[in-house]
């Protein structure tokens, strides 16, 4: 009775459904379909990013933390973007987002949320 969809991304929603959990994780680089984009019914309440130089035993990151709003004021999203060149000169891109009817909802699972984040172990074949 189940089936199974090859993904790079996927979302997971509390039992509350107060919030959202959303992750893209692809074997390499890549973007995920929509999470990035600020929708038309959305408008951006912050934005930072970093760019990390390449070093001698790796290759650079840039970050990018990005939180926006519904118009309509009904959730709250922030995301990060991690996008990582490696030595071989090839890249990998993670994003970590989680969306929220407020703040106290936010605060309620930002802990879950951290972890969240430092939870994912991934593998090359």
């Amino acid at each position: 009775g189940q089936t199974l969809v090859q993904t790079d991304e996927a979302a997971f929603t509390s039992s509350d459904g107060t919030v959202e959990f959303f992750v893209y994780s692809p074997l390499w680089s890549g973007n995920p379909k929509t999470y990035l984009t600020i929708a038309s019914t959305e408008e951006l309440v912050d934005e930072k990013t970093e760019d990390k130089p390449e070093t001698s035993s790796s290759g650079g990151t840039k970050t990018r933390w990005v939180t926006v709003k519904a118009k309509d004021g009904s959730y709250y999203r922030s995301f990060v973007s991690i996008q990582r060149q490696l030595g071989t000169g090839s890249e990998v891109h993670h994003v970590f987002g989680i969306k929220y009817r407020d703040t106290a909802a936010y605060e309620m699972y930002k802990t879950a949320y951290t972890d969240f984040k430092q939870s994912l172990w991934q593998y090359a074949d």
